[in-house]
């Protein structure tokens, strides 16, 4: 039997990685600059798809929820960062920091559960 592995922490790494090195960045207009924003939004719609797949095929409820809060995230971003116009920008961002808060109470009690972290 075929077990599908669940990527959504890899490809979250690779997104975080590329928007903190795009964040180093600035301002900058620079061939390196413009290729790191590329593909921040390439992760990012990558992740979206994936985090879409995973709410439809999974059957735990802490991956359904994981699913949920990249989702959130994400439209948070897609949306201030794309459509907005800066007056979204509160709601964006606290959408934005309850994803996060809820992403890392998941992998912190996935560690916790598989011994990675001594009680």
């Amino acid at each position: 039997m075929l077990m599908a592995r669940n990527f959504l922490p890899f490809i979250l790494i690779a997104w975080i990685g590329a928007g903190i090195v795009r964040l180093l960045f600035g301002s900058s207009t620079s061939p390196v600059a413009y290729f790191f924003f590329a593909l921040f939004w390439c992760i990012s719609i990558i992740l979206l798809v994936a985090a879409v797949r995973q709410l439809s095929i999974s059957k735990k409820k802490e991956q359904k929820i994981e699913a949920i809060a990249i989702c959130v995230g994400l439209a948070a971003l897609f949306l201030q960062g794309l459509l907005g116009d800066g007056k979204t920008i509160a709601a964006a961002v606290l959408a934005f920091v309850v994803a996060v808060i809820i992403l890392l109470f998941i992998y912190a009690r996935r560690l916790r559960r598989d011994h990675l972290i001594q009680p």
